[in-house]
């Protein structure tokens, strides 16, 4: 490739897809398709990201059921060499329920154990473990107040720029 008349050096991807390509989501899920789905589990996964769901009446048959599901799914991902990074996995338990002593219980991806959470995020939306959309909502409370203080100076209404012009760029940022 050349850009303002400098060349790159061609570089051989040994596997993966380059980030952020168009393709890279959809030739993942052909990759993975595959990937085993045992027992009451479900498995939903869109792009890279991968979640397991189980519902059950106890903590200790929840930590069991999911267990069981995950210990092939880590099989299936290092055989293909897929890895997982402990660190950015998260287990969270939904329940309006108190649930005490759910830390014994845990969850393990080889060596590490997955400590409970109480919130977690999939696809853009903050889970937390009351169904209430707390965090959710906080985060984009975060991220609108970001934005607008970063237009305001433009879009105030001291600002000299036309109101077609605020609402192009509000809309843009958006």
């Amino acid at each position: 490739m050349t850009v303002d008349g400098s060349k790159s050096r061609t570089r051989s991807i040994a596997n993966g897809t380059p980030q952020g390509s168009i393709l890279g989501p959809v030739l993942f899920l052909i990759y993975v398709n595959d990937s085993p789905r045992t027992g009451r589990p479900i498995l939903a996964q869109y792009a890279d990201d991968t979640a397991l769901y189980f519902r059950a009446r106890t903590i200790p048959a929840l930590k069991n059921g999911l267990q069981r599901a995950l210990d092939p799914l880590l099989q299936y991902f290092r055989k293909w060499r897929i890895q997982i990074n402990p660190l950015k996995t998260e287990a969270v338990l939904f329940t309006h329920r108190y649930a005490r002593r759910a830390h014994e219980h845990q969850l393990r991806i080889g060596s590490t154990t997955l400590p409970w959470s109480d919130h977690a995020k999939f696809l853009g939306v903050t889970l937390d473990r009351r169904p209430t959309f707390k965090h959710h909502a906080e985060n984009v409370r975060r991220k609108a107040r970001a934005a607008m203080a970063i237009l305001y100076p433009l879009i105030n209404k001291n600002s000299k720029v036309s109101r077609s012009i605020k609402i192009r760029l509000t809309t843009a940022y958006i």
